[in-house]
């Protein structure tokens, strides 16, 4: 309960156009499409319901990725698996407007808005390829529907009353070589349970090109558990820190970075 009232008064301070968030919270504005307006970075989202509302004040008020992990440098190459609307994109180009970032986001409805989001703030330096990424190149099928946000097929995802869609998908190595020098400062991934596929999938060589990865876990979607991800990088050369979720069950933070590296000490919050 404190949470949700501390969120209350955090989106009263963040947020400038505020009927917006009495529109959506009541319902009556739900799935027509409004712009929300932030007050300290400026930012401007095109956002449907009040679950995008939610998304975008974890991201971009509370800065839930950043406290969790690591804060965004200047400069960083980034990529963004499961942008949805572009909250962390748009963070990150706010954070690193030198930087290069690559958002990748299946859903057509989500990567639209995700489209026009990066228009609406001109962010540049943020390339959207609408791509779903997994263990293989070629035609994915990405479940739709069951939830707020697409999963790519998993034995839970299959057994959950959804549509499928058929798109393009890419592995992790491809995504990783798309970056300038084909190195990835921060990847950073939020793919309803997919990063039980993606992350297995991705051969030994690629890790020593990954000197970060920021992620959010889903334990209860997947049918799996998040420490097969701690074990698989530790392995691959990575120290780990976790952060269960305060409010959800089953969905928390997971943190790597290169075990040659130092975690950065957070501060500015």
């Amino acid at each position: 309960m404190a949470y949700y009232l501390t969120s209350i008064f955090t989106l009263w301070r963040g947020v400038r156009n505020w009927t917006v968030l009495v529109l959506l919270f009541s319902g009556m504005g739900a799935r027509r499409t409004r712009l929300l307006r932030l007050r300290h970075s400026g930012l401007v989202f095109a956002v449907q319901n009040a679950m995008e509302v939610w998304i975008v004040k974890e991201t971009c008020l509370d800065r839930i990725y950043e406290r969790m992990g690591t804060p965004i440098m200047d400069g960083w190459r980034i990529v963004d698996l499961g942008a949805a609307v572009g909250d962390f994109a748009l963070r990150a180009a706010y954070c690193a407007p030198h930087g290069v970032i690559h958002a990748y986001e299946p859903q057509p409805d989500l990567f639209a808005r995700l489209a026009a989001n990066l228009r609406y703030n001109a962010a540049g330096q943020v390339q959207a390829f609408a791509e779903a990424v997994g263990a293989r190149t070629g035609p994915m099928t990405v479940m739709t529907g069951a939830t707020w946000v697409p999963q790519l097929r998993t034995r839970a995802a299959e057994k959950c009353p959804a549509t499928a869609l058929t798109v393009a998908g890419v592995t992790l190595a491809e995504v990783v070589a798309r970056l300038p020098g084909g190195v990835c400062d921060l990847l950073k991934i939020d793919c309803e349970g997919a990063e039980y596929e993606i992350l297995p999938a991705a051969a030994p060589a690629l890790w020593p090109h990954i000197r970060r990865i920021l992620m959010e876990y889903h334990d209860a979607l997947a049918g799996h558990a998040h420490g097969e991800l701690v074990t698989l990088l530790e392995q691959q050369g990575y120290r780990t820190s976790c952060c269960p979720s305060p409010v959800r069950r089953g969905i928390g933070f997971l943190y790597f970075t290169r075990a040659d590296q130092q975690f950065e000490a957070y501060e500015g919050l």
